[in-house]
């Protein structure tokens, strides 16, 4: 069973048992304050609880509206660095039925971030998404 750490209307965050994982899922279409509250949540809740050791993000993106807004799709840009800076490892997308736009989008964002040691897949299900960032040993 996954632990609920935070949830919103707009967002739910959780932590994998036994894993050094966040699950993150953002709802709907959300604002450039609503993705920074998500994105420090997330990081205060690493920062206090993994003591330093490396994790995964698997942010659950299939409830996420397509961003057209630049402010927001620069907000998301912040995700990859911020969390490559306080040992995240690798994210893992959960995509399915959008998995084109998303993952474009996705890319778009960590190329702009330069985050390039930051390890990426995407993935249909989150079982499968799971899977492989436990393979990786996280």
């Amino acid at each position: 069973m996954d632990k609920l750490i935070c949830q919103t209307d707009w967002h739910e965050i959780y932590i994998i048992n036994g894993h050094n994982i966040i699950k993150n899922a953002c709802i709907g279409l959300i604002t450039a304050e609503q993705v920074r509250i998500n994105r420090n949540t997330i990081k205060e809740i690493v920062l206090s609880r993994f003591n330093g050791e490396p994790w995964g993000f698997l942010p659950i993106l299939t409830h996420l509206s397509t961003i057209i807004d630049p402010h927001v799709s620069k907000e998301f840009t912040f995700f990859h660095n911020e969390f490559l800076q306080i040992g995240c490892k690798a994210f893992a997308f959960i995509t399915a039925g959008n998995s084109i736009v998303v993952k474009v989008q996705s890319q778009r964002h960590q190329d702009i971030s330069g985050a390039n040691d930051l390890i990426t897949n995407y993935f249909v299900e989150e079982q499968e998404a799971l899977g492989w960032l436990k393979s990786i040993g996280l």
